[in-house]
């Protein structure tokens, strides 16, 4: 049986684990960055690819514990599926416009919360693309899609489609651990569970964060970005930046709201196609059958049809609880590290 409280728990381990060694191995490049006197601009290249890697390696480690301890089969829990043609056009198109006005979003909080992402990118613009493209473009679209629409949405599967995509939303914008990016992410990861549970495959939902990261890492590859951290707290800049995303977020919002209409419509009457042909099979299979059953009733003695009294009554339908424990934990996680987010952040600012 598939439990939310264990894709809760999932997560939440996720996003605590990982932790553990990247912090250890911050302290020790830390440590030797000072005992050595080495810049801390040639080295945080380097650590922040060590951090990817052993980010990686904990998620890997965690999805295998995972598989083991439920005994769950890999491409039981990753629907590996290829989409239909359609389908792919689709999920780009719908993540194009998406990008527009997750734009927005990102744009207006901006101004209320540090953006992690801009220093980062802006750091990232010295590297060759190719090696952007892996960091920023592979490995999350990956990693975070196996964690967030594979285990934890497959625990979901029990869950009422609209109300699995806003919790999973929540918990994909709360694995981002700043405020900034939790708005974004969570409208982000409530397109992309969709995605995920109307194609039946997690390609989709890969597919989609690749395209989605790849925009803004093209975005900023080519153009010309913000010289400082600093940028988006002038108010003169925000608006600069707000008004031209205001407008093309109008023309793009009503595109995408019918290409998701469009794309439910399409996968519905294409796994409601699928269903009849299964049932076809089904029915060609007992009519075939029928003749032989009818031979061996006849053989042994037929036996009375049992009465609707004696007919096993349908198990109750067991009511899922979401908000479990491990929920609000990562909520208490999400908030106290965005705190601390925001307030080393403007501490670092004002100095």
């Amino acid at each position: 049986m598939n439990k939310p409280s264990r894709g809760n728990l999932f997560a939440l381990l996720a996003i605590i684990i990982p932790m553990i060694p990247i912090a250890g191995v911050g302290f020790i490049i830390g440590a030797a960055m000072v005992i050595m006197d080495i810049d801390e601009e040639s080295f945080s290249m380097v650590t922040y690819m060590s951090f990817e890697v052993i980010y990686a390696l904990a998620i890997i480690l965690l999805i295998y514990i995972y598989l083991d301890a439920t005994k769950k089969r890999f491409k039981d829990v990753f629907r590996f599926k290829m989409l239909s043609f359609k389908n792919y056009l689709f999920v780009i198109l719908i993540t194009v416009c998406l990008w527009f006005i997750v734009d927005i979003i990102a744009i207006f909080t901006a101004f209320f919360f540090h953006d992690p992402v801009e220093g980062m990118l802006e750091s990232f613009k010295d590297l060759p693309l190719i090696l952007m493209i892996l960091s920023l473009g592979v490995k999350p679209a990956i990693f975070e899609e196996l964690v967030m629409r594979g285990i934890v949405l497959s625990e979901y599967k029990d869950v009422p489609i609209a109300k699995a995509a806003l919790v999973n939303g929540f918990i994909f914008g709360a694995f981002h651990l700043n405020f900034q990016q939790f708005f974004y992410a969570f409208t982000l990861g409530i397109v992309l569970a969709y995605l995920a549970y109307y194609t039946e495959s997690i390609l989709a939902p890969i597919l989609s964060h690749f395209v989605f990261n790849m925009t803004s890492v093209l975005y900023v590859y080519f153009s010309d970005f913000p010289e400082s951290e600093a940028a988006m707290f002038s108010y003169d800049k925000w608006i600069a930046a707000l008004i031209p995303a205001l407008i093309y977020s109008a023309v793009f919002l009503p595109i995408l709201i019918l290409l998701l209409r469009s794309f439910i419509k399409y996968n519905r009457n294409r796994l409601a196609l699928c269903d009849e042909a299964i049932d076809a099979q089904d029915t060609g299979a007992d009519g075939a059958l029928a003749p032989l059953l009818e031979e061996n009733a006849e053989a042994d003695g037929a036996l009375a049809p049992l009465s609707e009294d004696a007919l096993p009554m349908p198990a109750p339908a067991v009511k899922q609880k979401v908000f479990t424990v491990s929920f609000w934990l990562i909520v208490i996680v999400f908030v106290v590290f965005s705190v601390l987010v925001e307030v080393s952040t403007r501490y670092f600012l004002i100095e």
